[in-house]
Formats: C-alpha cells, structure tokens, sequence
C-alpha cells in the first residue's frame, strides 16, 4: 500500500467511525448520542452490536496503517515518531472495545489507554517544532481542547444526562488530529 493511500485513512477512519456510530443510533430503539456513551452500541445485549462492534474493529484495523504511513513519513523528513506511535492507543482501545464488549471488566480496561491519546498531539507540539507548521499547530491545539473537553465524561456527577454529548466530544478531537494529520503529512 502505497504511502498516499495509508495517509489516506486520517480521513477514512474517522469516517468508518461517525458511520457506524450513525448506523447504529439509529436502529437502537431509545438510544440518545446526547445521553447514553458510545460503547453502549456495542454492548453485549444491543441489538446493535453486530453492526457497532465490526465497525470498531475495521477502524482500529486501518488506524495501525494509518499510523505506519505516519512513522514513515515523520522517519523520511526526520521527525520525532514518538507523536505518530502514540496514536496506536486509539486503534488499541477501539479494538478492545469491540473485542470486550460492555459489560465485560476488560471493555473499561482496554477504553483507559484512550487516556494517553492526548499525548500525540501534546508531543507533536514539543517534538515537530521544527517542522514550523502553522496548521500542525493549530490542529493539535483544536485536538487537545476537544479531547480535554470530552475527557470530563469521566466525572459523571458533572452534567450526567450529556455523557454521550462529552464522549463524542472526545472522540470529535481524535477525528480533528486523525484528519489533520493525513492532511498535512500527505503534503510531503
């Protein structure tokens, strides 16, 4: 596959990943993507779950491409790849998610490694200085602050009927670092 096509699927991923959280709202009787989180879809007793849980795992699939087609290009114009390698905790936990669905113990096991996705683009504004990219900066700083926001569904007594509202919030700063870094790295 060719370095192009890889770089490609900052896009696709996110993609694959709105799409099937969608599809599957919406043939969830009751389900609210303001109120109820994510992984709900994919819960053993949803009857959504063989629709959610294959599109989990063909994003966290295409997210280790993605994330080989970003090592290459940060190791061909001497970059850091420390920010690229970290985004495998995304595909890692999406995986896990989909493999260990609620409500297995493992599901919030392998959810927790999303804690270190903000580190990617954390690092990126540390390590990819030189490469003196205004829109980098941008996107990482947009993908930090969505992040952040999203990460308060871990407090669940803070606005407890928008848990799905904070999480989507979260995953909406991973679809802006995913898409802006298939897009800037696809300029090289």
């Amino acid at each position: 596959m060719g370095k192009k096509t890889m770089l490609n699927l900052g896009f696709a991923v996110p993609g694959i990943f709105w799409a099937t959280l969608l599809i599957s709202g919406r043939f969830y009787p009751g389900y609210s993507s303001v109120r109820d989180r994510v992984s709900e879809l994919g819960a053993l007793d949803a009857p959504t779950r063989w629709i959610f849980n294959p599109g989990m795992l063909l994003c966290a699939l295409l997210s280790l491409v993605f994330v080989y087609g970003l090592v290459r290009v940060c190791k061909q114009v001497e970059l850091s790849t420390i920010p690229a390698w970290l985004l495998l905790v995304h595909g890692v936990s999406l995986a896990g998610a989909a493999i260990f669905p609620l409500p297995l113990p493992m599901h919030g096991q392998a959810g927790m490694l999303a804690m270190l996705l903000p580190l990617s683009p954390l690092l990126a504004l540390m390590l990819w200085q030189r490469a003196g990219n205004g829109r980098l900066k941008l996107t990482a700083l947009t993908s930090l602050v969505l992040i952040s926001l999203g990460f308060s569904v871990l407090f669940p007594d803070f606005l407890p009927e928008l848990a799905g509202l904070k999480q989507r919030i979260a995953h909406l700063g991973w679809t802006v670092w995913f898409a802006g870094l298939g897009a800037i790295a696809g300029k090289t």
